[in-house]
């Protein structure tokens, strides 16, 4: 079951927003009780700290980069450490905006953004698409700038994906590349198609 299946389930749940994390272990959705399943638990507790940050109108979790490192891995399937800095990559973070925007716009703070960006620069990818702020903090000068402007032109079809991906080795197709994958990966995740 996928994060956006997941949601819809558990939406179909009266109150469930207001569960206590012991409640939420006892929740049985398609067959298949939460609370046997950590990573399971794990995901339904973010989409649930998600959708009461979108009620508080305030959304914490949009303005603290730790706890939405947290609903990013805890997304991805990881278990999340609450006593640690993780690192989340540009393609599991991907999943966590992709969601996000399915409900709900989101305007992440800077502090977020800055943490994006951070992802960004440590996988060597000069430009983000998807969250505009974090570009603000991604160290790649003029070359952020064309590869801004080659994906701007780009049609964003799995045939253009493909000839990308076939096209020989250069900064620019690599970074063109990486942007369809972290893209796709979502997709994948989220059972887009």
């Amino acid at each position: 079951m996928n994060l956006i299946e997941l949601h819809n389930n558990l939406e179909d749940i009266e109150g469930w927003r207001d569960f206590e994390p012991e409640t939420i272990r006892e929740i049985e959705i398609e067959g298949e009780v939460i609370g046997e399943d950590e990573v399971l638990f794990n995901k339904v507790m973010a989409i649930q700290t998600a959708m009461n940050a979108f009620k508080d109108e305030e959304g914490f979790f949009f303005n603290d980069f730790r706890i939405f490192e947290k609903i990013v891995l805890a997304f991805n399937g990881v278990i999340p450490e609450f006593t640690e800095i993780e690192h989340a990559e540009p393609h599991e973070i991907q999943i966590a905006i992709d969601f996000f925007e399915r409900i709900e716009p989101v305007d992440f703070n800077e502090e977020v953004a800055n943490y994006i960006a951070a992802s960004y620069n440590q996988a060597n990818i000069f430009y983000c698409p998807y969250i505009e702020k974090a570009n603000d903090h991604i160290e790649g000068g003029k070359l952020q700038d064309k590869v801004k402007e080659i994906w701007g032109k780009l049609p964003k079809t799995d045939e253009v994906a493909a000839k990308i991906a076939e096209t020989e080795e250069s900064i620019f197709s690599n970074q063109i590349k990486n942007l369809f994958y972290i893209k796709k990966y979502s997709d994948a995740l989220l059972g887009v198609d």
